[in-house]
Formats: C-alpha cells, structure tokens, sequence
C-alpha cells in the first residue's frame, strides 16, 4: 500500500511539474498609450464625452480619465461649440443638447497624443405603428419544433 501511494505521489509530482510553460515577456514592444474617446449621441440629451488613455496589457496602472484633453463639437459644419464643463475623471459635459438628424464632429486633443476625429449623424426617432402580442401555449410550441 505504501508503495502505491509513493508511486502515485511521484508521479503526481513529475506530471504537475511538467505542465509549466515559461513564456518570456521582455521582447514585447511596449506600445505608446493612445488617446481613447467615448461618446453616445442620444437626441434632445446632453452631450457627455469620456476622454482616457489606452493601457498596455502589461500595465497594472487604474483606468482614468485625461481631464486636461480640449474637446470640440461642430454642428452641421457650424462653429465649434466649446461650452463644456470638466466633471472630473475625464468626464466632459456640453451645455447643449443635439436635435434628430444633426451631423456632428468630435474633435478631442490632448498634450502628447494624436488628436482625434469622429463624425456621426443623431439618429431620428422611429415611428411605431403598432404592436401586437399573441399568447403561445407551451405544447403547441413543442409540437412546431419536432415537425421540422
């Protein structure tokens, strides 16, 4: 009995010691952080931007925002609208908010990064002409899978 136990531990041991894999982490290009921008265009709400940096995977570092990035809305081609309050955690918050069918441009820049662009059109709200519900009976059901 001993002797299988001993057996079973030894091998035990070389099995658990094998299954490591040594992975060398000192030739992976650390990648400059970017500028990350992230903001949804609802219509008749107010317009929120989050500004933050990219982290490298190998970055044990928190999450935060940049609040000293300068961030832009045009309007339809219009000047740029700058009314915006810095809520902090990189959070900035218009005055204003956007009309259905508006075209609008971001522009956010920030000291040493790329600046960037994005341009999209505020949805229209869709028109529901109906809606209908139909109570479906469990066997019924069933029944309409198996036939297939």
């Amino acid at each position: 009995m001993k002797t299988r136990l001993s057996v079973l531990i030894a091998t035990s041991a070389i099995a658990f010691i094998s299954c490591e894999k040594v992975i060398d982490i000192d030739n992976i290009e650390i990648v400059p952080p970017k500028l990350v921008v992230n903001s949804m265009f609802t219509p008749g709400d107010t317009v929120i931007v989050e500004v933050s940096k990219s982290l490298s995977m190998l970055d044990n570092a928190d999450l935060k925002g940049l609040d000293n990035a300068l961030v832009k809305i045009s309007v339809n081609g219009g000047q740029y609208m700058t009314k915006y309050t810095d809520e902090g955690w990189g959070f900035f918050l218009s005055g204003f908010s956007l009309a259905e069918g508006s075209v609008c441009e971001v522009e956010v820049t920030a000291k040493n990064f790329d600046p960037v662009t994005a341009i999209d059109t505020i949805p229209f709200s869709g028109n529901i002409l109906g809606a209908a519900a139909q109570e479906v009976d469990d066997n019924e059901r069933s029944e309409d899978n198996t036939s297939e």
